[in-house]
C-alpha cells in the first residue's frame, strides 16, 4: 500500500466494511467464523479510532498508545460530554465491543460450560455489535456537529 492510500483513511470505513461483510457473510468463500470475527474486530476499531481522534481534537483527552483501550472508555465514563448516565452507558457499550473483539481475535474455542471464562463470555451477534457501534458514533457526531 502506498503512502497516499494508507493515509487516506477514515476509521468509519471499518464500520462500513463490517456492514458489507455482515450482509454478504453467506455468499463469501471465507468461513463464516472468520468473517464474523473480522466484523467484531473492525466494528470495535471503527468506534475506538473515531472516538480517540474526536475526543483528542475536542476535549482534554490525550491519546497515548499505552493502555489506551482501557483509558478511552474510562475517560468517557468520567469526563464524557453527555448528561445523566449516558457516559456510563457508552463506556459500557465500548467495553462490550472491545470484549467481542478480544474474544474474536484471541480465542479459537468458546470456553467450557461451567467455567469462569464461559460465565464471562459474551454471546452477542454481529448485528448487535454493528447496531451498538452505529448508536455510539451517531451520538458523538450529533454532539460534536462542527467537528
Amino acid at each position: 500500500m502506498d503512502k497516499m492510500e494508507f493515509e487516506d483513511f477514515n476509521p468509519l470505513d471499518f464500520l462500513e466494511l463490517s456492514c458489507e461483510l455482515n450482509s454478504e457473510v453467506l455468499e463469501l468463500k471465507s468461513s463464516s467464523s472468520s468473517v464474523k470475527r473480522t466484523i467484531f474486530s473492525r466494528t470495535y476499531y471503527a468506534v475506538f479510532i473515531f472516538l480517540r481522534e474526536l475526543l483528542s481534537d475536542n476535549t482534554d483527552y490525550i491519546s497515548n498508545p499505552y493502555g489506551e483501550h482501557r483509558r478511552l472508555p474510562n475517560f468517557i465514563e468520567r469526563k464524557g460530554p453527555f448528561c445523566g448516565n449516558i457516559n456510563e452507558v457508552v463506556a459500557k457499550d465500548i467495553n462490550i465491543l472491545k470484549k467481542l473483539r478480544h474474544q474474536s481475535d484471541y480465542y479459537l474455542e468458546v470456553p467450557s460450560k461451567g467455567t469462569k471464562e464461559y460465565n464471562n463470555w459474551l454471546f452477542y451477534n454481529t448485528d448487535y455489535a454493528i447496531d451498538v457501534a452505529n448508536r455510539i458514533i451517531t451520538l458523538f457526531k450529533k454532539h460534536f456537529k462542527n467537528s
